[in-house]
């Protein structure tokens, strides 16, 4: 979506607007295709709105065509609100404020939070008087009944009109007040959540390395070992800020309603005098106990939080990997992980909504026990019991309802959200990331290491489910240490060295990444961070390479040429301006490190670091790329040593000389924009809901409840009614256990389906083909199993519960005036048409609104994720800056559609209202008409049911509008568990042996990714035999990885066949072929938790299993694994020493650099130990001295088993039986190595670029 260019178009935007007339148009009636949210939109139509159509909502009667996703008003921009926020909480803790945050929240908002407020009183004091007026009107109708069969004096009919039109103005005026409370509360928390998520996203690119990993910790319901993870980090933007928006609804309830309480009781003590202490007291006690039991939610939403950081930080993990769980068919393992952890959250969750379910039943006991212990003494006290006294005090306490049932919900949810205020609190004051470097811009050299010494920050970093105890000892900590260097200015240094001497380390460090433990660091000039592994934005091309600086046009295609990406533009759809996917998912390892060379020479800085960024490419391109460099290149490859670390991280000898080693492919497909249905969630996801609660008789169960509910609490009101004729005796404790028993039953129920929703769900995504991923920006998957889980779980149960309840209190009140008002019945008709007609209204628009609203969230999300998994290129590069305004214009994008529902919302409200106030004034001008006729009694007892209409209707609304939210979001996760799969896993089809030869037969193989796009693999014929070794090459896009994923079947074939030992793979489960089959790819993939856990995550293999497949990856010496248990490691100062079974692996595998996760690749696939083995430049960012070593092993330890190889390093491969050259999909050359030297063709030209000559391929046979 295009974005206003500049404050002054918005400004224009805003005052065109203001100019413009509104004019009606039935263009909310529409129905069709849902469209794109437009690119030039207008400021909303409430921004110069008059006080009359502000206070009926009356900018919302114009047309709601697409073009009206608004805007937000000027002053509720994030930019503004989030630099007052910054400003207070700043203030606020440099003044040791005990709640800096929740200090700073209320500076930044004060006048609309107590204009909120204020609203919000007015309501609930009208909302006690009016039952109180009530009395009056009541000994108006006793007084005439009494005239008519008693012949006492008739009072005069304008006493009983002047009652009713005092009480209807009361009504009046309080549902516009409490119809803005809603609307203000609703646009204050949606403020308040965006600027939190703002302050989270800009304090995520500012967070210090030590916080990240856990290397500290300030909560004592939090381990100092948990760290800041991204799961962590994305928690807090999505629930804990989700909290703050629920509470910041009913926050003011907290004080109005003990306030409104406290008027009921004083008016009911002057209707019963000192009788109505028992009930006061009853109430008081009631309430207090309530009070005791919300602390209790408190521990347990900790609990909650705890077991959510985890399973959040799992899937998001899964789902980065998920090309990685596929290959190894780890599918059901992570399910199985993943469900384990959900049950564990579900059981809390449980626990938690039990007691809120007793909670709810308890508050709504408490007026009814209260109203009969105060008429009982009422009585007893030898008081004349009359219907005017019964029915006002019953009115009186039925108002106690509403901040009865509110206080609980309020308090409860306004713990929860001060426990995310304290987390977000801690996240904001976590230690931030320093500037390690002096700059000194004028000083000779470049670079200036003065006895420096840097360490790796890292905790525990262990996921204590997974780990043995073992794991919680003190692991030891990567240093460089007394570095001195000097780099003068216009110099090319490389850096080289083994796996884990300290190469990457050092390179991090000059960036700022590493802490500074002592000396100093000085820089002359600016710098740009070329890191080992790439990260990619989900943009195109250009913008990848531009990164926010302006647009250069000679300069930018010297660099293009330079990277030599100009031929590969040629390639794709759109040239440079084809999109890369999310996290350049459709970019080979090398296509995204050039893109990344390329955006660091297009920096324009003075200084550049490059960590190995050439290693996927061919050597002549990256010689082309290091000669077109700027005056510092740091690099880690085989040549010229000017500084070389070789052991704990010491800087040793200077060598002068350079050699070095840069690959990209077509596919220019977007990202699929989020779907959007037109009309209303269908009921096939209330049933699919219904059945995964367990049954299809719960909700049979539940309905029951709800009538008998219903029946009890009206036959109460009855009872009330005959109180002095004594016609029956109910026991007044039966609709108060109903209640309880269909608030739990909902509970479960809803518990019940959210967790077999959420595994169906998971297992559906992990279940889908690699083009759902492609397509599928990370942040929307990651938002549906946050966000909308968390909706299911905490949300939909109580909107569901209490929409039922309120919906059969206004049927019951209803059916109760009708059978004894007959000619109510022909008021509700014409009122019910004009519902019909303003809901149809507000649902033509309030649909769309929602869906657009769960798009502009997911771009929300898929922006801060994005960027939260490439914060050091963020930093490296400045342009914290731009990510910033990229999510904060999201948040604006985001909140014009939240801002406009709830405008949308409330229009309705208000309008509803008005029926409900036609329809009670109806009710009194029918008792006042039939006062003659029907006893004081019976119309007291309607009357007092009644006067509640209006709250229920308003109520009605506001659960409605949750319910049909919440269960949006159900069904955006039931839209998962549609999704089509890859194919069977096991079909039972293959012996348990197989393969026992290791053969591969390609038959004219032709795959294309998705249909539409050109062929990847054209008519491919290969024969392997059984144990043979294939090199695989070729330039980019010419097919080398497209027989990966035909080999694992991760693209479907378009024609022909593979078989393996003849067995046709398209015939046989994924599982029973991707188990059997080992992959060594170019970046590995790990998950938090240990090295065992990572190797072995399901315990199948022995200590000594492991031991031996670390020490033939050269991760560990042999003393170390002759020693066979991590503690007993020798700390010589070898790197090697360090790798242990039981030490930790952080997320992401991010304490290990790029060559160590190869090698534990390497480990993991020896482990497995599978007859076929496929290397993907598995060893592409290993030393040479390492990779000539892991090469021995091969040919040594996987003697008999087949391999095929795809590399660049052309020495890798020149040892193996046969080459393939791939070029175009199709297969150019093959045969053994010395024979395609011989031939002078591809394969000849690639080895004269690399230096390879017919003596090298000899002694590599």
């Amino acid at each position: 979506m295009a974005e206003p260019s500049s404050k002054d178009e918005k400004i224009n935007a805003q005052q065109q607007c203001i100019q413009q007339s509104q004019k009606w148009s039935w263009g909310r009636w529409r129905w069709g295709k849902v469209q794109p949210i437009p690119s030039e939109r207008e400021v909303s139509k409430e921004y110069g709105a008059g006080f009359w159509s502000k206070l009926t909502f009356s900018w919302m009667n114009e047309h709601m065509s697409y073009e009206d996703i608004w805007l937000v008003n000027p002053d509720r921009a994030i930019v503004p609100l989030s630099s007052k926020l910054r400003e207070s909480f700043q203030l606020r803790v440099a003044q040791k404020k005990k709640h800096p945050l929740l200090e700073a929240i209320h500076d930044t908002f004060r006048r609309e939070i107590w204009l909120d407020g204020i609203c919000r009183l007015l309501s609930d004091v009208l909302l006690i008087f009016a039952p109180f007026t009530l009395r009056y009107l009541i000994a108006f109708m006793q007084d005439a009944w009494n005239a008519h069969h008693y012949g006492e004096p008739i009072p005069k009919i304008g006493r009983g009109v002047g009652l009713m039109l005092g009480i209807l103005g009361m009504q009046i005026v309080q549902s516009p007040g409490d119809t803005h409370f809603l609307y203000r509360s609703m646009v204050v928390g949606g403020q308040t959540c965006s600027v939190l998520i703002s302050a989270i996203f800009e304090k995520s690119l500012r967070l210090s390395m030590r916080e990240k990993v856990g290397a500290t910790g300030k909560s004592k319901s939090e381990s100092k070992s948990e760290g800041w993870t991204n799961g962590r980090i994305m928690n807090l933007m999505s629930h804990d800020t989700q909290r703050i928006f629920q509470a910041s609804n009913v926050v003011h309830l907290v004080w109005t309603s003990p306030l409104a309480i406290l008027l009921a009781v004083i008016l009911v003590i002057i209707n019963l005098t000192y009788s109505a202490l028992p009930g006061v007291g009853f109430l008081v006690i009631g309430l207090f106990s309530l009070s005791q039991v919300v602390k209790f939610l408190a521990s347990r939403r900790d609990i909650i939080y705890a077991v959510a950081d985890r399973r959040v930080s799992l899937t998001q993990e899964i789902l980065q990997g998920v090309r990685f769980v596929k290959c190894f068919a780890w599918e059901r393992a992570f399910q199985d992980r993943l469900s384990e952890i959900r049950a564990q959250e579900i059981r809390s969750v449980q626990v938690l909504l039990t007691m809120r379910s007793a909670i709810g039943a308890v508050s709504m006991a408490l007026p009814i026990f209260a109203t009969l212990f105060a008429f009982i003494t009422f009585a007893l006290s030898n008081h004349a019991l009359d219907a005017a006294t019964i029915f006002s005090s019953l009115a009186l306490f039925n108002s106690l309802r509403t901040p009865l049932n509110w206080l609980p919900v309020a308090i409860g949810q306004v713990v929860d959200a001060l426990a995310s205020v304290r987390r977000i609190e801690e996240f904001l004051q976590a230690e931030e990331h320093e500037e390690q470097a002096v700059w000194e811009l004028n000083m000779a050299a470049a670079v200036e290491l003065r006895n420096a010494s840097f360490t790796w920050e890292r905790g525990m970093g262990t996921d204590q489910s997974l780990a043995p105890e073992s794991a919680s000892a003190p692991q030891p900590v990567f240093e460089l240490h007394d570095l001195d260097l000097t780099v003068p200015r216009n110099e090319l240094l490389a850096v080289v060295g083994t796996v884990g001497a300290g190469k990457t380390s050092l390179l991090t460090a000059l960036a700022g990444e590493m802490r500074r433990t002592g000396g100093t660091m000085v820089l002359g000039a600016s710098r740009a961070f070329c890191p080992q592994y790439a990260w990619i934005q989900n943009a195109t091309v250009r913008d990848n390479i531009v990164f926010g600086q302006p647009f250069d046009s000679d300069w930018y295609y010297k660099v293009v040429d330079a990277c030599a990406l100009r031929a590969d533009f040629r390639s794709l759809s759109a040239g440079d301006m084809t999109e890369i996917r999310e996290r350049g998912i459709n970019l080979s390892g090398g296509q995204k490190q050039r893109v990344n060379l390329a955006r660091a020479v297009y920096s324009h800085t003075d200084i550049m670091l490059m960590d190995d960024p050439l290693s996927a490419v061919d050597a002549h391109v990256a010689l082309r790329g290091l000669q077109s460099l700027g005056t510092l290149s740091v690099q880690r490859e085989e040549g010229d040593e000017k500084a070389k670390p070789k052991d704990e991280g010491k800087c040793e000898d200077r060598i002068e000389h350079v050699d070095s080693t840069v690959s990209l492919h077509d596919d220019g497909a977007l990202m699929t924009a989020e779907g959007k249905a037109v009309k209303s969630v269908p009921w096939s996801v209330y049933l699919a809901y219904i059945r995964a609660s367990g049954s299809i008789l719960n909700a049979v169960w539940i309905f029951l409840l709800l009538v008998g509910f219903r029946g009890a609490n009206i036959m109460t009101g009855l009872w009330l009614s005959y109180w002095s004729a004594q016609s029956f005796d109910l026991s007044r404790s039966q609709w108060g256990v109903l209640l309880f028993a269909f608030s739990l039953c909902t509970s479960v129920v809803g518990t019940n389906a959210s967790r077999k929703m959420l595994n169906q769900a998971t297992w559906h995504v992990l279940r889908s083909p690699m083009s759902f991923f492609d397509t599928t920006p990370l942040g929307r998957i990651t938002h549906r199993f946050t966000k909308d889980i968390d909706v299911m779980d905490m949300s939909l149960t109580d909107s569901l519960r209490m929409y039922l309840v309120v919906l059969s209190m206004i049927i019951g009140v209803f059916i109760l005036t009708i059978a004894y008002f007959y000619y109510f019945a022909a008021a509700i008709a014409p009122l019910t048409v004009l519902l019909v007609i303003w809901t149809a209204y507000y649902r033509s628009s309030a649909r769309e609104l929602k869906r657009f609203e769960a798009v502009l969230d997911s771009s929300v999300y898929a922006r801060f994720s994005e960027a939260l998994s490439g914060t050091s290129s963020i930093r490296s590069y400045g342009r914290q800056q731009q990510f910033t305004s990229r999510v904060q214009s999201a948040i604006d994008d985001m909140n014009s559609a939240h801002f406009l529902t709830f405008g949308n919302q409330r229009w309705l409200s208000l309008r509803l209202d008005s029926i409900g106030n036609a329809l009670v004034f109806t009710s009194r001008i029918l008792a006042v008409a039939e006062r003659y006729n029907i006893s004081p009694s019976i119309s007291g007892l309607v009357l007092s049911y009644s006067l509640s209409v209006v709250q229920l209707i308003q109520f009605t609304v506001r659960q409605l509008a949750e319910l049909e939210s919440a269960m949006n979001g159900t069904e955006r996760i039931h839209e998962y568990t549609g999704l089509e799969p890859e194919g069977p896993l096991d079909l039972g089809m293959v012996r348990p042996t197989w393969p026992e030869q290791g053969q591969i037969t390609f038959e004219n193989v032709t795959m294309r990714y998705c249909p539409g796009l050109p062929l990847v693999l054209n008519r491919l014929n290969l024969a392997i035999t059984g144990g043979e070794r294939i090199g695989i090459i070729g330039r980019t896009g010419a097919g080398k990885s497209s027989i990966v994923s035909a080999l694992f079947r991760l693209v479907k074939l378009a024609e022909g066949s593979i078989t393996i030992d003849g067995v046709d793979i398209s015939q046989i489960g994924l599982h029973e072929l991707r188990a059997r089959v080992s992959i060594i790819p170019q970046d590995p993939t790990f998950v938090r938790g240990t090295v065992r856990s990572n190797l072995d995550p399901f315990n199948e293999h022995t200590d000594a299993e492991l031991w031996n497949a670390l020490l033939q990856s050269h991760l560990v010496d042999a003393n170390n694994a002759t020693n066979n248990k991590s503690h007993e490691s020798e700390k010589d100062g070898s790197s090697m020493s360090k790798i242990t079974l039981d030490g930790p692996v952080d997320e992401e595998g991010s304490n290990y650099s790029l060559g160590q996760r190869q090698l534990l690749a390497f480990a993991r696939a020896k482990v497995r130990d599978s007859r076929i083995v496929v290397i993907d430049e598995g060893t592409s960012s290993i030393d040479t001295e390492t990779d000539m070593k892991i090469q021995e092993t091969i040919v040594s330890n996987f003697r008999g088993k087949t391999l095929l190889s795809i590399a660049h390093r052309l020495r890798t491969i020149i040892g193996y039986n046969r080459i393939c050259v791939m070029d175009k999909g199709e297969i150019a050359e093959l045969g053994p190595p010395l024979e395609l030297w011989k031939r002078m063709g591809i394969f000849r030209s690639m080895c004269d670029r690399s230096g390879i000559r017919r003596e090298d391929i000899e002694a590599a046979r």
